[in-house]
């Protein structure tokens, strides 16, 4: 036995290929949606809106420095900041 296993796996054959049939014909649907790639994102109860806003380069620096998830840091920043505004609010 040789120590690469796909040596052992032969080519396929031209009569190979005529007996082959679609997955639809072999599997149930329920077989099968479980092969189906899930495409997109997850859906969620809210979904965030893109908008475009202009930040200081030194701030963006600063959340783009923290890696993968900068954006996400930057919306939790932003929803403390907006939880305490009727606070701010009642001062005046």
């Amino acid at each position: 036995m040789s120590a690469d296993p796909e040596d052992d796996v032969p080519p396929l054959t031209a009569e190979d290929f005529a007996r082959a049939r679609p997955a639809r014909a072999v599997f149930s649907d329920e077989a099968l949606s479980q092969f189906r790639p899930r495409r997109g994102r997850p859906s969620v109860e809210e979904r965030k809106v893109q908008v475009s806003i202009r930040i200081e380069p030194k701030i963006l620096a600063a959340f783009k420095a923290t890696g993968t998830g900068w954006q996400t840091r930057i919306n939790d920043v932003l929803r403390a900041a907006a939880d305490e505004l009727p606070k701010v609010a009642r001062r005046s």
